[in-house]
């Protein structure tokens, strides 16, 4: 027969082995998603940012209302897939990605889901997007200091 004490610890030890388990599940999930970022996912590119941006966004299915936007000569690492494509810039470049899309996009229009550019959270990290109901292809920018990344995904098929 088992006694009270007993069944309270065998209980007690599931339930301790029960929250390790989401722990390591946790960590485990966390460090994959890290691992598929890595530098070395990215391809290193440079040239003209802004012409870079608009053939993304075009090639994603977005349809800038102009391609004549600022050039903006700098380095960039992106990586395309199915869904659209990452660009990262180290340091601030906010302004100069947005000097990019406001010509080729117009202002973020918050009635159609899109969001203007604000801080999001406590370290000096802002954001800002385009939502797919106003570009039919969404594209997502945010940055601090250290550095800047624009993610342009395809519109739905």
């Amino acid at each position: 027969m088992v006694s009270g004490n007993s069944l309270r610890w065998d209980i007690a030890d599931r339930m301790t082995r029960m929250k390790n388990f989401g722990l390591i599940t946790f960590l485990l999930l966390l460090v994959c998603s890290c691992v598929s970022h890595q530098p070395g996912d990215f391809a290193s590119q440079s040239g003209d940012l802004g012409a870079f941006i608009v053939e993304s966004a075009a090639n994603c299915g977005g349809h800038p209302s102009t391609n004549t936007v600022p050039v903006v000569e700098t380095d960039w690492r992106c990586r395309p897939d199915a869904h659209g494509t990452a660009i990262r810039l180290i340091g601030d470049r906010l302004s100069d990605v947005q000097s990019i899309l406001k010509p080729a996009f117009g202002q973020p229009d918050a009635s159609l889901g899109s969001k203007p550019l604000s801080p999001c959270s406590p370290r000096g990290r802002s954001d800002e997007w385009y939502s797919h109901k106003q570009l039919g292809i969404s594209i997502y920018i945010w940055g601090d200091k250290e550095e800047t990344e624009v993610i342009i995904l395809r519109g739905k098929p």
